[in-house]
Order: C-alpha cells, then structure tokens, then sequence
C-alpha cells in the first residue's frame, strides 16, 4: 500500500458522510439506499469480494479450452451479480413502489383540495354540483333582470331550489295561512309582491320563470359535464385547473389517467409477485394484497388504506415499513458478506505479515546466538583463563622453553581488554534485514488497523442503528472504490513474498557464521580466511567482518591481541 492509502485506512474510521436516502410522505422511515455505482453496488472485481463460486481469473491456464479465462470470469461477475446484488435491486425496487403507492393513496385521498379523487357519496355530491351551479348564477348570472324585481326572483329561485332540493316534501304543504288552497278559500289574502302564490302573467312571473328555468339548465349542464367525468374515470375526477364548476375547470389530466394510474400502483405489489421467478422477487404479503384490502369492505376500501388501526400503524404505513425493512435486510447482507470477505482476507495478509515479521525476528536472534558463540571461542583461543569481572584476561603466551640447568623459562601473557559487542550481527541485520523489516512491521501495523475498522463495520452494519449501518455501508463502498483493503491478489503476492523471505533469511542465518568463521559458502576454495582487523565498531555491509571468528587462524588471533592489547 502507498502512503496515501494507508492514511485513508487510518482517517476513514473518523468519515462522516451524507447518509443517502429514499423516504416518503407520511412514513416515519428512512431507509439508506445505494446512490450511483460503487463498492459494493458493483460487479467489478474490487467490489466482488464475497465471490466463492465464480472465479475471477482462469485456473487451469488460459489455454485450457475448459478454463478460458474470459468465460471463469464472467462466472464471477455473475455469482456475485446475480446472487447478491440481485437481491438489493429487488428489495429496492419493492420498496420505492410500495412508497409510490403510499404516496399515490395520499394523493388520491386528499389531491382535490382536501377530498378524495373518487365518489364517495354520489347523491350529496352531484347536489352539490348543482347547489354551486344555482349559487353562481344567482349571485352573478340574472344582472339582465329589471331592478325592481330582480332580489324577488333571485330569492324565489334560492327558495324554490331549496324546497326541491333539500325539502321536496315541503312543495306539498299549502303556503297560505288559514287555507288549503287559493282557490278553496275566497277570503284568502294574496300578496302581489308573493310572485309565487299567483299564477299570472305579469312580469314578475315571467321573470322567474325564465330565470329559474336558466339556473336549472346551468345546474343540469354541470352536472351532466360531472357525470361524463367520472363516467370516463370509472367513478374518479379529473385533475383540473381554473375556478367555478365541472365544465368551466380545464382538464389537465383526464380521470380515465386518474384511474388507470391509481390501478397500477394498486396492482403492483400483486403483480411482483405474480412475476416473481427469482431468487429475492417474492414481495411482502402486506405489499401483494393491497388489492385485496382494497376490495375488502371490512378493510374501509381506499379510504381505510391510510387510516391508523387504533394505536397500530395504517395498512399502508405497514406496507412501506415491511418493504422498507427488507431492503434494509438485503443492504446489510451484502454489506456484511463482502465485510466478512475482507474480514477474512485482512486476517490472511495480517498473518503472512507476522509470519515474515517472525521469520525476520528469529534471523536476528540466530545472528545473535551465533556471534555469541564466536566471542566465546575467539576469548577462549585468545585468553589463558576466564575473563575477569572487569573485563580483563591474559593473554595466552607461547610454550616454556628448556634452560641448560634445567629449569624452563615461560613467557607471560600480555594484559587484554576483552570488549565483545553485536557489530558484526548487527552489521549484518543493518543490510540485509532492518529495510524489509520496517516495511513489514509499518505493513503489519497497516493491517491491524485495518482488522479493527473491519471489525467495528461488521458491527455498525449488525446493530440496530439505521444512521450507523448508513454510515458503515458509505465506509466500505469508499475503501473498496478506492482499492484501500486488501485483495485476494495481494495475499498471492504476500504468499510469494513469505516464501522469498524464508529463503533467504534462512540461507542468511547459515552463510553468516560460515564467513565469520572464515570459509565463503559460494566459494568451495576460499576457506580459512583470515579478519582483517577491523574493529567492531567500523564494521559496514561491504565488510561483513570476514574470518573475524576463524579463531583457529593465528593472523585472527594476533588481530584480536592487537585490538584488545591496547
């Protein structure tokens, strides 16, 4: 991994992100969707990380007829795409219609400023078309009428079509106090300015007449232009705009449409399921018998849809949150699957790392232990006894000699300073091991932060907060899209990395000591080679300190007597 990706591992577990979402009206819930293409939403090789079946890369050789690569690979993809992915869009799908319908109910209960798009009362309504018509003309529509009788006529035709209206029964009941009749009843008085009581052909009559047989035709034209409008819709309104009555609004969306498309959101949950021939396609039992609630006079039709059952959520309100419920189900289950892939795959690299990390630290300690034993045989070749606490020996002088009386004469050992140290190990692990040792210390430590991010997804997508699955999910797709988790790819190069670093450290441990010693392992010839006397302390990877433990070559041993001699 690149520096950058490294500080993304570490950073990312403080990334807070816009949490994408689908909601709507009247729902309380608020489900986190994939938005665009990424991560884990993908079929591309860095997103597949779950795949067990399909295979990504041909096994038996690409010249395998029956390993062609490109056929293994889209036998990846597909596992991936049809066994994972697959589910989401169908949960996704399930519940972006249920929500369509649940918006759609709500529009069609309140869309027309309040009520409902369909009839509810036949009877009450088509009167109040009617009563609107009658308002409107009288109000405005009889400015034509001479002054002088115009409010009599207005509040004659006001009368006249209340009585018929609202008390039909009343045209029965004789308005003459003291009477049954006009013509019964001689002494009877009449009002000439009660144009109804009189049936003559004066002006005032006429003018009622006339006016009120217009208010009639206008009441009967909006309400046949009603009838024709839900006649066309089956019982639904138009979508209009504009003021006044039925034929005066304009027809923006005819009630046929209404109709047609209320039906369709109706039917889609049954229809998903009537199609459903996949693996994730069987929708909710609430969402597929909405139709069914609808038709069930228990139920309260369309309008019951949207009505809470007690303290209990409505039919509809259920419906999205069954549907709402599963994608959020479907979201976490891939999500978890690729988290336990690379959960899996991280603690494969983590352990190839501490494998090589091992393999490196027990090729120190056995440079170590080697050169331990060298000082001990170099002190040993060197010294005539054991080295004294402060960290001195003689040295060992050469054999006595014969004198002619005798006697023999034995030379004395010079004092010696022995200072032993670990330059010649170290000089050795400076070189050849301390380089690849800090990238894969840096690297095991890149990976245990990576194992606890991980881990701390899996269990954010596991919980019960929707904002921290949210959260989590964003996560994962940003480290999979910008490849900051480690592949199944990288554990093939680690796993050859592993074996190339066993190699050599082990060819290491066991030609280290042979050059001390004196002898090169590559050179059968060069043997016995003497130390050139360097010291410890100047000890380079160009000078490993050859033959400086060929404790058995005196050139070494005089080295050492020279150096420790002072």
């Amino acid at each position: 991994m690149n520096k950058a990706k490294r500080n993304n591992i570490f950073l990312l577990a403080l990334f807070v992100a816009l949490l994408p979402a689908i909601s709507f009206a009247d729902s309380n819930q608020t489900v986190a969707v994939p938005q665009g293409f990424s991560g884990i939403f993908t079929c591309n090789q860095n997103g597949a990380n779950a795949l067990s079946v399909g295979a990504l890369g041909a096994t038996g050789g690409v010249y395998v007829p029956v390993a062609d690569a490109t056929v293994e690979l889209n036998t990846g993809t597909i596992v991936y795409k049809e066994c994972i992915l697959r589910e989401v869009v169908d949960a996704e799908r399930e519940s972006g219609t249920a929500g369509l319908v649940q918006v759609g109910t709500n529009n069609i209960l309140t869309g027309r400023n309040g009520s409902p798009y369909f009839v509810k009362q036949q009877g009450p309504e088509t009167v109040q078309v009617s009563t609107n018509a009658i308002q409107s003309i009288v109000q405005n529509g009889l400015s034509a009428l001479d002054p002088n009788i115009q409010q009599q006529v207005k509040s004659a035709i006001a009368q006249g079509y209340a009585k018929a209206t609202y008390n039909a029964p009343s045209a029965l009941t004789c308005p003459y106090a003291g009477a049954t009749s006009a013509f019964s009843n001689p002494n009877a008085q009449f009002s000439w300015n009660n144009i109804l009581a009189v049936a003559s052909p004066c002006n005032p009559i006429v003018g009622y007449i006339d006016a009120n047989n217009l208010a009639n035709a206008y009441a009967a034209q909006e309400q046949n232009c009603l009838q024709n409008i839900l006649q066309w819709g089956g019982g639904f309104y138009a979508v209009t705009t504009g003021s006044g009555g039925p034929c005066e609004q304009q027809i923006v969306t005819p009630s046929y449409n209404v109709a047609n498309s209320y039906s369709t959101l109706l039917n889609s949950g049954f229809n998903q399921l009537q199609s459903a021939n996949d693996i994730g396609q069987m929708v909710g039992a609430l969402f597929a018998g909405i139709d069914t609630q609808v038709l069930s006079g228990t139920g309260g039709g369309i309008s019951g849809l949207s009505q809470p059952v007690g303290s209990s959520p409505s039919y509809l309100q259920n419906v999205v949150n069954q549907e709402n419920q599963n994608l959020q189900t479907q979201i976490a289950n891939t999500a978890l699957v690729n988290l336990q892939a690379s959960l899996q795959t991280e603690q494969a690299y983590y352990n190839i790392m501490s494998s090589i990390a091992g393999t490196l630290e027990g090729t120190i300690s056995s440079l170590r232990s080697s050169e331990n034993q060298c000082w001990t045989q170099v002190v040993q070749a060197v010294c005539s006894g054991p080295v004294a606490a402060n960290g001195t020996c003689t040295e060992k002088a050469g054999q006595c000699t014969d004198n002619a009386d005798g006697t023999q004469t034995c030379p004395t050992g010079a004092t010696l300073h022995v200072a032993t140290s670990t330059a010649f190990s170290q000089a050795v692990v400076n070189s050849q091991i301390s380089s690849l040792a800090s990238t894969t210390a840096n690297n095991l430590q890149i990976s245990q932060q990576a194992l606890g991010l991980i881990n701390q997804l899996i269990q954010n997508v596991s919980g019960s907060s929707a904002d921290a699955q949210a959260l989590a999910i964003t996560q994962l797709n940003t480290l999979i899209s910008n490849n900051e988790l480690h592949t199944p790819a990288d554990i093939t190069t680690a796993q050859s990395q592993q074996q190339a670093v066993q190699n050599a450290m082990q060819t290491l441990a066991q030609n280290t000591p042979s050059l001390w010693a004196g002898t090169d392992p590559n050179n059968s010839s060069s043997t016995n080679i003497p130390w050139n006397g360097s010291t410890g302390a100047t000890i380079t990877a160009t000078d490993p300190g050859v033959g400086w433990c060929n404790f058995k070559n005196q050139t070494t041993l005089q080295a050492w007597i020279k150096n420790w001699g002072g």
